[in-house]
């Protein structure tokens, strides 16, 4: 896992949890314990208006829906060369938050609005996985 080229998220106190998680290949997001609102992250709860409500990292399952995407024809950074076309999708989680991120496992030109999707793990360093998503496969 050596010589990844591609820029990797900052990690502070604020999302430090969700990054751990993500290493051990769980989802987290963020939820208001008052309202039981989901977050990525967030430091006050835009439903129940408190400042500073009780907040906590919990598992979720990692499913959702595409909800719009855009597909990059460009090389804006080296480390993604070799990538170029690749999509740069929102999923709409079914816990309500929106997260950016890739649909991998599928073809760009097959990508439709409201497909349902499953979280998967990148392992790109000893320290950061990446969440990113993939079609869901009925069981």
């Amino acid at each position: 896992m050596t010589g990844y080229l591609k820029p990797l998220p900052e990690i502070d106190a604020d999302n430090e949890d969700f990054w751990k998680g993500a290493r051990e290949h769980r989802f987290l997001l963020y939820q208001c314990q008052n309202c039981k609102t989901y977050y990525y992250p967030a430091i006050a709860c835009t439903t129940c208006e408190e400042l500073a409500p009780p907040m906590e990292w919990v598992e979720s399952p990692g499913r959702g829906k595409l909800f719009t995407w855009i597909i990059m024809h460009r090389k804006y950074h080296d480390g993604f060369a070799e990538d170029v076309p690749y999509n740069v999708a929102l999923v709409e989680l079914a816990e309500g938050p929106y997260f950016l991120t890739n649909i991998v496992e599928y073809e760009n030109d097959r990508l439709k609005q409201g497909m349902g999707l499953d979280v998967t793990f990148e392992d790109v360093t000893e320290e950061i996985t990446l969440p990113k998503f993939r079609p869901r496969t009925e069981s």
